[in-house]
């Protein structure tokens, strides 16, 4: 299943993987009500770049100033996040490196799971808002920072990812479903340029309330 889903991605991409991706976002923002990932409405302000890290890399989130001059250090984050919830706020450290992770593996999906380490095993099929979806069972590897270890995905009949489910560790463990949407071509390759996320009802597994978080992507640049 997995190859078919990076075919239909890399439609008339030919080169070998990306080392870095360039992303500008003129929207993302959480819901209205209070809640901690509100401080994500500054990551709008910038145009957001990661690379591969070298092997051996710390791993940690620094703030830098004008002068390239480290201002603060969190070292460890994921594990600054407990115990958290909708009345805890988060420091801009915690904001940066969650934003940070979330985009990367939100953009890098499906290719990021071919990478060495990931386990992949299709599950029974899902339908919703009138498609047949293919699920995904997917295990990350503990060298890949991510919301938790297993997660779903769901592919259309296109082989496009239309829904993905995690668990939120940094909020106490909240079940989440991000809806991705809007494909447009960057450099030959497809990718969602909308994302909602929401909280997911334990019952019947499906999205419930308002988004979450809010993601629109104006433009992609792969190096």
């Amino acid at each position: 299943m997995l190859p078919s889903a990076v075919e239909a991605y890399a439609r008339r991409h030919r080169q070998s993987g990306p080392q870095s991706i360039d992303v500008a976002l003129p929207r993302i923002e959480p819901d209205a009500d209070a809640h901690p990932l509100d401080d994500l409405r500054e990551v709008t302000r910038a145009r957001l770049e990661w690379k591969k890290r070298e092997a051996g890399a710390r791993t940690g989130s620094e703030a830098f100033d004008r002068t390239a001059k480290v201002v603060e250090t969190l070292q460890d984050p994921l594990s600054s996040f407990d115990p958290k919830g909708p009345g805890d706020a988060w420091s801009d450290l915690q904001v940066a490196y969650f934003s940070g992770y979330t985009l990367w593996n939100g953009l890098t999906a499906p290719f990021l799971y071919s990478y060495p380490g990931f386990l992949t095993e299709e599950m029974e099929p899902w339908d919703e808002r009138g498609e047949h979806w293919r699920r995904l069972r997917i295990t990350f590897p503990e060298s890949v920072v991510s919301n938790a270890r297993q997660q779903i995905a769901y592919f259309g009949p296109d082989g496009l990812l239309r829904r993905h489910d995690s668990t939120l560790g940094v909020l106490n463990g909240e079940r989440s479903a991000d809806y991705v949407s809007d494909y447009h071509e960057f450099q030959g390759l497809m990718m969602p340029t909308t994302r909602r996320s929401y909280v997911i009802d334990d019952t019947s597994n499906a999205a419930i309330g308002n988004p979450i978080v809010s993601i629109d992507v104006r433009s992609i640049l792969f190096a």
